[in-house]
């Protein structure tokens, strides 16, 4: 893990202070070690995990940082020195680089020999998973990887911004780049953050995910482009760690496990749950396939409460609220007897080849937050949120006015505007914006405890997203192609699949024949509800009762933002169950509403 905090700032005493103020704060779990340095106007604190890929350099003219895996496309890492020499000596420029990490390189404009200014320049990974959040004045720049970190600095006044507080209610996540501090952005993804003395800050794009490739047809060149493109990224997983790989038994994580068993891979592998729960037979089957060393541990929803405390104090509703039990995986990944701990995960992959974003776009049954959008894709998206016509109604007019429908009609721009197909367009929103909200927040979760890998930051993995036809991926073809073909003990083994009963991918007469073994088999006792995830977000489950009982006394707090008629008949006090077609998706911005009554009462904002 790596909790940062940086400043430039002209006024030592204003400067010093802050850092002195910000530092003790940045520690998060137990056993973390501290960095620092200053140079100049600049000042950088950071907390990481023993053997966290974190690398400083520094001298009278800058410095460089760089925390986590920079890489390149040999899987070479980008070291704090590299980094100062390219910003400073070659023309201040930031590229864009694989793997999970966050970056600093700062420019003394009063080095000897220097008529220049004081420069920062930060970025994070190809798809912004590394949190940066950034506030700036012509004479002042904040950085952060949290925003809890800024008010302690004494320019910045935190205030509530509306629209940022409507963006996050409709999706789930900031609507270009706005959060609930006025003036606080988290840096988009692709961009790099630049800031100057005298002239303030700007983002500057420098990766974007390839746009109007050539699209392969031939089924045999698809399934070489992904198996390719698999293979490359695990044989660039750095060495050195003790890998743990998260399989949920499901199609993802199996394609992963394969990936790395080919190249020698053989991480130990931890999958989330009960032993009653049907994911555990899937996961265990690709485990003793592959010849893994397997844990099984369920995540103790009787914690929620205290997860619910790190997401608010750590995140401020920027990603996936509804997702708490996250909070609980990570110290289950840092291994006693590992020097580093590294973790694997599949989050966002089925973006790569499994066709989300095409499901997402076929019209559905109505939602129970409100009326239909008239974009299907959207409304779904809105589904993960609250959709504009229920938040209309629970939003007082005198107060926000007309908000809502300016930040829907920004997120209707923000998707018609990516070049290309529809379903491109579909497949980078999801990328860009929910999907790195939402499972994207979960890596920097889990590097407080493991440094984590995914192939969806690895470049020529994207690259295949949109290489590929939408006939190829539609229902996960590709996947079960690839299973099938690349690995067919894997294909065999009985495949979780999203609440459903376990089935085989193969398609031969043995293979489910061990499905439907496996499901006759695999009984959980009467009455438990064996679905892992479904158990954990369940909003009237024994985790979230506590929370929305806490949230009931804070509601009063936030009352002059909403209606209060709208707001009873939207939010059922606790014990009474949800409405919803969907337990886990039709409750998560009811639960991102919970979540900013608890935020609000820590910050006093809830009369803002």
């Amino acid at each position: 893990m790596a909790n940062f905090v940086l400043v430039v700032d002209s006024e030592r005493s204003r400067r010093e202070h802050f850092i002195s103020r910000a530092r003790p704060l940045l520690g998060v779990v137990s056993g973390q070690e501290e960095g620092v340095v200053a140079v100049g106007n600049f000042h950088v604190a950071w907390m990481a995990g023993p053997g966290a890929p974190v690398d400083a350099d520094s001298d009278l003219d800058g410095a460089g940082i760089v925390w986590g895996d920079a890489l390149d496309t040999r899987g070479s890492r980008l070291s704090g020195r590299q980094l100062r020499n390219r910003c400073i000596r070659q023309g201040e420029q930031l590229d864009a680089w694989d793997g999970f990490h966050a970056l600093a390189c700062f420019r003394d404009g009063d080095s000897e020999g220097s008529a220049q200014r004081d420069t920062l320049l930060a970025g994070a990974d190809l798809l912004g998973l590394f949190p940066v959040y950034y506030w700036s004045s012509p004479d002042v720049l904040l950085a952060a990887s949290s925003p809890e970190l800024l008010p302690q600095h004494d320019a910045f006044n935190p205030e509530l911004d509306h629209a940022g507080l409507v963006g996050i209610l409709l999706t789930g996540g900031p609507v270009r780049g706005r959060t609930l501090w006025r003036g606080v952005s988290r840096l988009a993804p692709g961009y790099v953050l630049r800031w100057t003395q005298g002239s303030g800050a700007t983002q500057e794009l420098v990766y974007q995910i390839p746009s109007g490739q050539e699209q392969v047809t031939r089924p045999a060149d698809q399934l070489e482009l992904l198996d390719e493109a698999m293979g490359g990224w695990a044989a660039r997983i750095p060495a050195g760690r003790e890998q743990t790989l998260l399989l949920s038994g499901g199609r993802d994580s199996r394609l992963i496990a394969g990936a790395m068993a080919e190249v020698g891979e053989a991480p130990s592998a931890l999958t989330l749950g009960r032993p009653s729960d049907h994911e555990v037979p899937c996961a265990g089957g690709v485990a003793r396939a592959l010849n893994l060393k397997h844990r099984v541990e369920d995540v103790d929803d009787s914690r929620f409460p205290a997860f619910a405390k790190l997401s608010l104090t750590w995140e401020h509703l920027q990603g996936h609220f509804a997702g708490l039990y996250t909070w609980g995986t990570g110290p289950r990944l840092r291994l006693p007897t590992a020097r580093q701990s590294g973790v694997v995960s599949g989050h966002l992959f089925e973006l790569v080849c499994g066709g989300a974003h095409l499901s997402w776009a076929q019209a559905g049954a109505q939602d129970s937050n409100g009326e239909p959008h008239r974009n299907p894709f959207l409304r779904y998206v809105y589904r993960h949120g609250i959709p504009p016509p229920a938040l209309e109604r629970l939003l007082r007019k005198d107060r926000f006015n007309t908000l809502v429908a300016e930040v829907d009609a920004e997120v209707r721009d923000i998707h018609r505007s990516y070049p290309g197909p529809p379903e491109e367009g579909h497949l980078r929103f999801l990328f860009e914006h929910w999907g790195r909200h939402h499972p994207g927040m979960v890596p920097w979760r889990l590097s407080f405890w493991a440094w984590p890998s995914l192939p969806v930051l690895d470049r020529k993995v994207l690259a295949v997203a949109t290489a590929l036809p939408a006939g190829a991926v539609e229902g996960r073809r590709l996947q079960h192609q690839l299973l099938r073909a690349r690995f067919p003990a894997l294909a065999r083994v009985p495949m979780e699949a999203g609440g459903r009963p376990p089935r085989s991918v193969s398609t031969g007469r043995l293979a489910r024949l061990r499905a439907a073994w496996t499901r006759r088999r695999h009984r959980p006792p009467p009455g438990i509800d064996a679905w892992f995830y479904r158990r954990l977000y369940d909003p009237d489950g024994e985790g979230w009762q506590p929370i929305r009982e806490w949230a009931e006394s804070s509601l009063e707090d936030a009352l002059p933002l909403f209606d209060k008629k709208a707001l009873r008949q939207f939010l059922p006090p606790p014990g009474t169950p949800w409405p919803g077609t969907d337990p886990i998706i039709d409750s998560f911005g009811r639960k991102t509403l919970l979540g900013f009554f608890l935020w609000a009462d820590r910050w006093g904002a809830g009369g803002a």
